[in-house]
């Protein structure tokens, strides 16, 4: 029978580990939003640079959001040239969602944001948790859609 107390507490450290990293992130986020897209906007791009050229639909679904909020802020998104549309060649109804150079240059900048607060996080640990710990998370994230 599975240990439920353990689990409560891995569940308790990663949901004050997840508020960490998002109330650390939020400042750093709005410092490099120039052009407003906004926590939501950044999360798109970030899905959109691990899987990219995304379907809206599919889009949707990893997000666990509404087709109609997605196609709303891909749409504000391409309007500030961040993000690309074009035509599945594969099936005409499916539009595939791409980063533009700029798009990418501002999904790198958050993605360097969130480098420095896991190192500031992880900094004081020896090398070998770090590599253990990274070898663990990647093991549970690959399993995930």
């Amino acid at each position: 029978m599975p240990d439920c107390s353990s689990d409560l507490t891995l569940a308790l450290d990663l949901d004050r580990l997840i508020r960490w990293l998002d109330c650390s992130m939020r400042p750093r986020l709005i410092e490099a939003d120039h052009l407003r897209i906004g926590p939501f906007g950044a999360m798109v791009l970030a899905c959109i640079a691990d899987h990219e050229p995304i379907a809206l639909q599919s889009l949707s679904q990893r997000l666990d959001r509404d087709k109609s909020q997605i196609t709303r802020t891909v749409q504000k998104l391409e309007r500030k040239t961040l993000v690309s549309k074009e035509r599945s060649t594969d099936d005409g109804r499916v539009w595939l969602v791409s980063l533009t150079g700029d798009g990418r240059r501002l999904a790198r900048t958050f993605q360097a944001n969130l480098a420095e607060i896991v190192d500031e996080l992880f900094g004081q640990l020896e090398e070998s948790d770090r590599q253990q710990f990274a070898k663990i998370l990647a093991q549970v994230v690959s399993t995930q859609p």
